[in-house]
C-alpha cells in the first residue's frame, strides 16, 4: 500500500497545486476582486484547514482509518473543484463555500497520508520511505502550479479546476486499493 499512497498524495498534490498559481488571477478575472480579498479568502481557507487538521483529524483516524479519510478527503476535494469550476455562476460568497469544502477535503487528506504511509512503512525503512514520500510531494508542489498555469493561459480560468477535479478522482481510483492494516482487538 505505501507505493500506491505515494501515487495517490503525488496526484492529489499536483491537482490541488494548480491552484496556487491560478487563484489570485481566477478571482481577478471572473469575480473583478482586489488581492486583498483573495487574501481573505485565501486566509479562510487556511483557518478551515487548521481546524480540520488540529482538531478534527486524530479523533477522526481512531474512528475511521487512514484509508478511509484518504479516500474521503480526495472525494471531497473533487467536489470542491467542481464547485470552484461553477462558482461565477453564484458569486464571490461561493468561493468561501468552495475554499471550505476544498480545505476540508485536503485537511483530511494530507496528514491522513502521511499517517498512513508511516504506518504501512517498516520500522527500520520509515525514514527512507518517507523522505521518498516527500521527495514526490515536493515533484507534484513543482510541477502542479507550472500545470495550472498553462491550462488558465491556453484554455482558460475554469481549466485548472476542471483539470485538478479530474486528477483528484484520477487519485481517488488509486485510493481504492489503500487498507489500513486491520487492529488487534
Amino acid at each position: 500500500g505505501v507505493a500506491f499512497a505515494i501515487v495517490v498524495n503525488f496526484i492529489a498534490i499536483l491537482s490541488f497545486t494548480s491552484l496556487d498559481q491560478t487563484f489570485r488571477f481566477f478571482n481577478a478575472d471572473l469575480f473583478g476582486m482586489s488581492q486583498r480579498q483573495t487574501g481573505l479568502v485565501l486566509a479562510f481557507i487556511g483557518v478551515v484547514a487548521a481546524a480540520v487538521q488540529g482538531g478534527m483529524i486524530r479523533p477522526l483516524s481512531k474512528r475511521f482509518g487512514d484509508s478511509k479519510l484518504i479516500r474521503v478527503g480526495i472525494a471531497v476535494q473533487s467536489i470542491a473543484f467542481g464547485l470552484l469550476v461553477v462558482a461565477p455562476r453564484f458569486g464571490m460568497w461561493f468561493l468561501f463555500v468552495a475554499g471550505a469544502v476544498l480545505a476540508f477535503g485536503n485537511g483530511l487528506t494530507q496528514p491522513s497520508v502521511s499517517a498512513f504511509i508511516s504506518k504501512k512503512a517498516s520500522a527500520s525503512e520509515q525514514g527512507a520511505t518517507l523522505g521518498t514520500s516527500q521527495s514526490v510531494a515536493s515533484l507534484a508542489r513543482m510541477f502542479g502550479p507550472a500545470f495550472g498555469g498553462f491550462l488558465y493561459g491556453e484554455i482558460g480560468p475554469r481549466a485548472p479546476y476542471v483539470a485538478a477535479a479530474l486528477g483528484m478522482a484520477l487519485a481517488l481510483s488509486a485510493a481504492v486499493r489503500l487498507f489500513d492494516a486491520p487492529t488487534s482487538a
